[in-house]
């Protein structure tokens, strides 16, 4: 295993600790999983975690006792295949910045999501061009479900 790759499961070990201690999920989906790291994390935490990306090259560098619990999914227009109110947790690390169409990803979670259920999303800074229209879909499907 590469310093690299070392420094990377520590990171996603460290965080789904973090998250665990903001809230006590037991069920959770990792939107834009990737290869699955932060899966994998929850999951030797001891917690049911799941797992969703766009690209079946990263889900193909997920280890393989891993992989059986990611699936491929097009976040920008797809619904995931999982009941409504199936999750406690859901994340999307720094994911929802690579979306044309990142009201979808919000309005799934809302969909999936148990009640009283957190959406967990961590992101850099949008790119200048895109930023207005992810704060403007962000708004329109937050309201959805989560409306005062």
């Amino acid at each position: 295993m590469s310093e690299y790759s070392s420094v990377r499961i520590a990171y996603f070990k460290e965080l789904a600790k973090e998250i665990c201690s903001i809230t006590s999920p037991s069920k959770i989906l990792d939107a834009g999983c990737g290869s699955g790291e932060l899966v994998a994390s929850f999951r030797d935490l001891g917690l049911e975690a799941y797992g969703v990306d766009i690209s079946e090259k990263f889900l193909s560098h997920a280890p393989g006792n891993i992989r059986p619990f990611l699936t491929i999914a097009n976040m920008n227009h797809a619904r995931v295949s999982f009941d409504d109110s199936t999750f406690d947790l859901v994340t999307s690390h720094h994911s929802i910045e690579h979306l044309t169409n990142p009201a979808n990803l919000v309005k799934e979670a809302s969909r999936i999501l148990k009640p009283g259920g957190m959406l967990f999303i961590e992101t850099n800074t949008p790119p200048r061009n895109r930023q207005r229209r992810i704060q403007i879909a962000w708004v329109r499907a937050y309201s959805i479900r989560y409306s005062p």
